[in-house]
This record gives structure tokens, C-alpha cells and sequence, in this order.
């Protein structure tokens, strides 16, 4: 993208942006895949509490302007797999309140395949309830869901938290939120097809790496399942 953008400002090819579509090969995909476990998220919750609420005493930080909201965040991120790209230009008008619909993809922001994408949460409690607590107040429908436009400032507080709370785990980014959401859903037994469709993967290959990674759980999994049946 960063090349065609250079060569149509040098005039050297005309093409429109919207038209463009992006498919990663299976080498693309190929990142390392690191996560959280609940306990881990859990402690790492905790601990943001903790220090945001001993700033506040301290007067470091402030009631209406601290970093509580990484929490909910930290939820978000961990229950949609949604790229932080995708949430941080999430409004509040994406959010359909009547059918319990998150819309990915607007006027203000295109998704990695260019396509408009939906999560359908009717069911889903938890973000029901965050997505209420989230549109409280009289907010604008084009108000960003996270009052936060930078991605860059989002990530270095996310690291800034993380390096307090779990020191060990320095590799873990914002983005390993993603791949808790899929390692968690693919370790409750949702079919890795459903998976797929939720994490919104161009390919189920790329939702198989995770689930490679949970061969070690297969003999629990199948235990449980023979079990049941006997």
C-alpha cells in the first residue's frame, strides 16, 4: 500500500484505493501467536486498578481523565478479536442497539479485506453489557466508542501496564488480545468454522495454526466427550 501510494503521487499509476483488496498468503499469516490465559487477564485487570486507583489518591492521575478505561479495553479487545485498528475507529453508530449488531467497517474506517463486516452479540452477555456501559450518556452516533485516536498512545500505555503487572510476559501487545479471543473460543469447543467467521479469518488455515496449538488439550477434550457418552 505505502508503494502505491508513493507511485500514484508520483503519477507513475492512478488507481482507487477502495478497489484495492488484500490477501495475505499463509507466510503473512505466519506470526506468532501469543496470548493470555484468564488468570493472567484477570491479574493484569487487577493490577491496572490498583496503580490507576493509587494514582487518583496520590493526585497523579485524574477522576475524569485517567486509565481506568484500558480495562474495558482490555474486554473488548479479548471478547470481539477485534484489530486495534478496527476498534479505535469504532463509533457509536456501528453499534446497533435493536439487533444487538457491531458493524466493522464505515465512512470512517475500511477493514483489512475492504469489506463491511458484522458481529452479531445478541447472545453474547458480556459484551452486551459492556456495549451498554460503554454508549451510556448522550454521546453523538460519529463519537468514537474509545475516546482514543492513536493507536501508537493506545499501545504504549497497554505496555506501559502490562510491564507492572506481568513483568515475564513483555511479548505480549495489544494484538495477542486477538489471539486470546480465538485460543479461548477454540478451547470452549466452538467450531473452529465459527471461530473463523467470529476473528473474520479470509481463510480457515490461518484459524488451524491456533488450533495446533491445543493438541495438547485433545486428550481432556475427548476424555470429557467419552465420558459423557458412558
Amino acid at each position: 500500500m505505502a508503494f502505491i501510494r508513493w507511485a500514484e503521487s508520483k503519477q507513475v499509476i492512478r488507481i482507487k484505493f477502495n478497489d484495492i483488496k488484500i490477501f495475505n498468503s499463509d507466510k503473512e499469516q505466519a506470526e506468532n501467536i501469543r496470548y493470555l490465559s484468564k488468570a493472567e487477564i484477570d491479574k493484569l485487570k487487577s493490577g491496572i486498578r490498583n496503580i490507576v486507583e493509587n494514582d487518583l489518591k496520590r493526585g497523579t492521575q485524574k477522576p475524569k481523565r485517567n486509565a481506568l478505561w484500558l480495562i474495558d479495553f482490555i474486554d473488548w479487545q479479548r471478547w470481539t478479536g477485534m484489530r486495534i485498528s478496527e476498534t479505535l475507529n469504532l463509533r457509536v453508530g456501528d453499534i446497533d442497539t435493536n439487533n444487538w449488531v457491531i458493524h466493522i467497517g464505515s465512512k470512517h474506517f475500511t477493514t483489512k479485506s475492504k469489506a463491511k463486516q458484522v458481529l452479531p452479540i445478541s447472545e453474547v452477555e458480556p459484551l452486551n453489557k459492556l456495549c451498554k456501559k460503554l454508549l451510556q450518556g448522550d454521546r453523538g452516533l460519529d463519537e468514537r466508542i474509545f475516546s482514543h485516536k492513536d493507536r501508537s498512545q493506545v499501545t504504549r500505555l497497554f505496555k506501559k501496564y502490562l510491564r507492572r503487572v506481568l513483568p515475564d510476559r513483555e511479548e505480549i501487545t495489544v494484538h495477542s488480545l486477538r489471539h486470546t479471543c480465538c485460543i479461548e473460543l477454540l478451547r470452549a469447543g466452538v467450531p473452529i468454522y465459527t471461530v473463523q467467521r467470529w476473528l473474520r479469518h479470509a481463510d480457515v488455515k490461518t484459524t488451524q495454526r491456533y488450533a495446533d496449538l491445543l493438541n495438547m488439550d485433545i486428550s481432556e477434550q475427548v476424555g470429557r466427550a467419552i465420558n459423557r457418552m458412558t
